[in-house]
């Protein structure tokens, strides 16, 4: 019951820190961690996908060279993008799912991206993966 409310709960853009935060108190550190980067990650599956569904692509959008071209590399290279946002943690996580929705990063590097890039541990190697 608790992944299912944390994963369609921040589908919109509702805080994660509070839910994340519960699951380390509900189910003990491990299993906690666990819980909130299944639940977030489905989270993020569901909106990219909703905002796919809607049709709200960038290629529809705007119609611009300089649009396409960044739209095209992360298609290529979408998964590096999307882990460097969510390392970044000012950028709020429902916008980079949103903003990855309507670009053409490819469905497994973005979940793969975001499965790195939830984990707990990252930022103290993170500047090792960026080399």
């Amino acid at each position: 019951a608790f992944l299912v409310a944390h994963s369609l709960v921040t589908v919109l853009p509702f805080p994660r820190t509070a839910l994340t935060l519960a699951a380390g108190l509900l189910f003990g550190s491990a299993l906690g961690i666990v819980l909130a980067i299944v639940a977030s990650t489905v989270s993020a599956v569901i909106a990219l996908i909703l905002v796919r569904v809607f049709g709200w692509q960038l290629s529809h959008l705007i119609k611009n060279p300089a649009v396409e071209n960044v739209n095209n590399h992360l298609r290529r290279r979408g998964w590096l993008a999307v882990l460097s946002l969510r390392l970044i943690p000012m950028v709020p996580f429902s916008v980079i799912n949103y903003a990855a929705g309507a670009s053409s990063v490819r469905l497994l590097p973005y979940v793969g991206a975001t499965v790195i890039g939830l984990h707990p541990e990252l930022p103290q190697w993170s500047s090792w993966v960026t080399r």
